[in-house]
């Protein structure tokens, strides 16, 4: 059942065991991409993924093991013709231990080239974010979760992103109880920022 809504849906649908590897990719990824399926079936998702996009699809692959949900991600994946287009990428569990990820692929390559400025800004914020030497992270608010954490705290932190992605600094042990990020982020709100906060 499942095999003939993959080799009808107009979408390309990809399935990822968990080294990221491409274990089955519909038949439509070569009217869309240029691909004969057994050319891609055992390489990695990331072997097709812009440089530029690489950390986007990593955060966005270790999300998904969780429980949060940040929504579609728009990378771009080269055609057989080396052009690249514009795609975008949702994923959830294939199978119920979590050893499957089926991922859908949408070219949305005439839409992002109107309007590839917030796209240009959008890159030009992950470099600058990851060129930093000061630590930096992105959290989710309410949850506490790590969306993003740059090189810098990568390296003074000593976690790989994939282990940080989608946990919280508690569950880390980075903070020793809700209590201590409690007091920075009722800080954080009475003044809409925090400065040269001490902790």
């Amino acid at each position: 059942m499942f095999r003939s809504l993959f080799e009808n849906s107009i979408d390309v649908v990809l399935l990822l065991n968990s080294a990221n590897e491409i274990v089955y990719v519909s038949p439509s990824v070569t009217q869309t991409y240029g691909y004969q399926p057994e050319a891609i079936t055992g390489t990695t998702l990331f072997d097709l993924l812009h440089a530029e996009d690489l950390i986007i699809a990593r955060d966005a692959l270790a999300l998904s093991a969780t429980d949060e949900i940040f929504g579609p991600s728009v990378v771009r994946i080269q055609h057989k013709d080396q052009s690249w287009k514009y795609v975008e990428v949702t994923d959830q569990p294939f199978s119920e231990d979590q050893s499957l990820l089926q991922l859908s692929v949408r070219d949305v390559t005439q839409l992002s080239r109107s309007s590839l400025a917030p796209r240009e800004i959008e890159i030009c914020f992950e470099e600058a974010f990851n060129a930093t030497s000061s630590i930096a992270s992105v959290t989710d608010v309410e949850t506490g979760v790590y969306i993003k954490v740059n090189e810098a705290w990568v390296t003074n932190m000593g976690w790989s992103r994939e282990e940080v992605i989608g946990k919280t600094a508690v569950q880390l042990g980075i903070w020793e109880s809700d209590a201590h990020r409690k007091e920075i982020t009722d800080n954080q709100k009475k003044q809409g920022f925090l400065k040269g906060y001490r902790t």
